[in-house]
Parts: structure tokens; C-alpha cells; sequence
């Protein structure tokens, strides 16, 4: 009886040992298989069990290259792209002069004087559109500004004689703009209005006055279109100047004006 559970007990330790493989069995043709750890697939006996590949990573070189091929693709397609490209700013040079007719009292005190000018005016479309108008940027230069005005004056600037002298000088307006309508007609209403100083070789209006004086215009006209290059340009402003009280005295003058110009619009 000992000796049967002894044998026993051998076979089943040599058993084990004969059966490395867990999960071992026999195959219906007699071979020793085996049950995957994961997939369950039976495996021939003297092969490795076939693992799961992991995908296999692409390198740096490749994602540079994919990249910088992208980028030269999307470089090509933007030359296509249908989105329009910002619209270049028109812009123009107005020959103009400028001449009084009239008088009235509103910022000034005198209007026994006369003002004349000529110069260049530039405009550029800078602010885009405002009740269906086009904003434009204005800067104008007069170098040739004229002042006939008393040769006697009080310290008020009214005339002591009816006597009357050339006073030159010249101007400049850095600060403007101009709303102008049907930009794209041939009939081009706008409104236009400047900001800048008169500078006088004498004292303007007054002997007690300034040289130096602060000026205004405001004016409306019309543009009307000869060419694709050339407009001519007639209008009507009011022009304030005065000195602002830089000293006691400030005369100023304010005149009705009418304005005539030729128009040469430039780039393409």
C-alpha cells in the first residue's frame, strides 16, 4: 500500500516536470501545444508564440519632412485662395488756389482784408467708409498765401486809412479730412475740412497783433472725373484765422472763399 502511494506521488512529480509549457495539452495529432497567455491561440510546441507588432513610430526626420511639406503645400494653395487681397489706398494731388470774395463776423472782429492762396493738397483714403462716404486723410502746403489787408490800422485792426498793403506769407494745414460721396462716379460730391497756421512777413490785421496765426477751412464741392488719371475739383469754403490770443490783441478774419483745382490721382 505505501509503496502504490509513493509510485503514485513519482508520477505526478514527474508529470509536472515533463510539462514546462502551462496550460499544455495534446493536440488531436498527438503534438504538444500550448494556450497563448493572451489570445488563446494554440501554439505548435518548439515555436515563440507570435506577440502583437506595436505600431511602429515614425522618426523626427520623417514629421520634418512631412511638415515642411505641408507648409510648402499650404504656401502654394494661399496663391490660389479665393479671399481678395487688401485693396491698395487711393490717394491724390490736388493743384488748387483759393480766393475771397466776402465777409462775415462769427470767430473774428475785422473784415477790411482779402486773402489769396495757392499749393499743393494730398488726400488718402485712410479711414474707409462712413455713411456711404469715403474718409480721406488731408494735408495741404500753401506756399503762396497773400494778405491784402489796411496799411493803418488801431490796435483793433479797423482802418485808419483806405489805404491797403501786400502782406505774403505762407501756409500749411497737417491736419484734414474729407468725406467724399459716389467715389467711384464721375460726379463726386464731398466735405472737407483743414486745420493748420498762417505765418505772415508782418504782423497780420493788426500792428499789434502776431505773425504766427492758428487757421481753420471748411468747404464743401464737387469732383468731377476727365480721366482716369485727372479730375477737376471747384468748391466753396469758409477760412477762419486768428492768433488765438497769444497776445492781447486778436483781430482774425473770416472770408467766404471759392476753391478751383486739378486733381491727378496716383499709384495704379
Amino acid at each position: 500500500m505505501v509503496a502504490a502511494v509513493l509510485l503514485s506521488a513519482a508520477q505526478i512529480v514527474h508529470g509536472q516536470e515533463a510539462s514546462p509549457i502551462e496550460g499544455a495539452y495534446l493536440g488531436p495529432d498527438s503534438t504538444l501545444a500550448a494556450v497563448g497567455p493572451l489570445d488563446g491561440n494554440p501554439v505548435t510546441a518548439g515555436e515563440a508564440p507570435a506577440a502583437d507588432t506595436p505600431p511602429k513610430m515614425p522618426s523626427e526626420t520623417t514629421l520634418l519632412s512631412e511638415r515642411e511639406a505641408g507648409s510648402a503645400t499650404g504656401s502654394k494653395g494661399a496663391g490660389n485662395d479665393s479671399t481678395p487681397s487688401k485693396k491698395s489706398r487711393d490717394s491724390e494731388l490736388i493743384f488748387e488756389g483759393e480766393s475771397s470774395f466776402g465777409h462775415y463776423h462769427i470767430f473774428a472782429f475785422t473784415w477790411w482784408s482779402e486773402l489769396y492762396s495757392g499749393g499743393i493738397e494730398y488726400d488718402r483714403h485712410t479711414w474707409d467708409y462712413f455713411l456711404k462716404s469715403q474718409m480721406d486723410w488731408v494735408m495741404e502746403v500753401l506756399p503762396v498765401t497773400i494778405l491784402i489787408q489796411p496799411s493803418k490800422t488801431d490796435v483793433f485792426g479797423d482802418p485808419l486809412t483806405k489805404a491797403k498793403e501786400v502782406n505774403p506769407g505762407v501756409g500749411i494745414y497737417p491736419i484734414g479730412l474729407r468725406m467724399k460721396w459716389r467715389y467711384d462716379k464721375a460726379f463726386q460730391p464731398y466735405f472737407i475740412i483743414k486745420g493748420g497756421m498762417l505765418v505772415f512777413d508782418k504782423k497780420a490785421l493788426s500792428y499789434a497783433a502776431t505773425y504766427q496765426n492758428f487757421s481753420l477751412q471748411i468747404g464743401v464741392g464737387m469732383q468731377r472725373r476727365l480721366t482716369k488719371r485727372v479730375d477737376l475739383r471747384v468748391g466753396y469754403e469758409d477760412i477762419h484765422f486768428s492768433n488765438a490770443f497769444m497776445v492781447p490783441n486778436n483781430p482774425g478774419l473770416d472770408v467766404m472763399a471759392y476753391d478751383g483745382g486739378i486733381v491727378y490721382h496716383l499709384g495704379k
